[in-house]
């Protein structure tokens, strides 16, 4: 996988094999909004597919006191994204698995 950053309109990417998989710092607008729940009730949180953290950041912003765990087959781009995207400071734990894998387990 070619894990690469770049910079398009003053917002850092994160693209994996050309595909965009996150943004920083996390967006204020656009479709990103509505990707969070208005009315979330849960305290617990499973991604799966973590790349730099657009989503739980999100959901931390608007929802602070949510237990997230993301899961993520790509320590290549976990790594990036820890370099590059401040993911170590996102209040989230971070497993390295397969997503159906992981679910199947727990």
């Amino acid at each position: 996988m070619k894990i690469e950053k770049a910079k398009i309109d003053n917002v850092n990417v994160l693209i994996a094999d050309g595909i965009p998989q996150s943004v920083y710092p996390s967006p204020t607008g656009g479709y990103w909004n509505h990707m969070i729940p208005q009315d979330f009730k849960g305290k617990d949180v499973l991604i799966l597919g973590v790349a730099g953290g657009t989503i739980a950041r999100l959901l931390l912003e608007k929802y602070p006191d949510l237990k997230i765990i993301g899961v993520d087959n790509n320590q290549e781009l976990i790594n990036a994204a820890m370099d590059n995207f401040k993911l170590g400071e996102i209040k989230m734990k971070i497993e390295i698995a397969d997503g159906f894998t992981y679910v199947k387990s727990t």
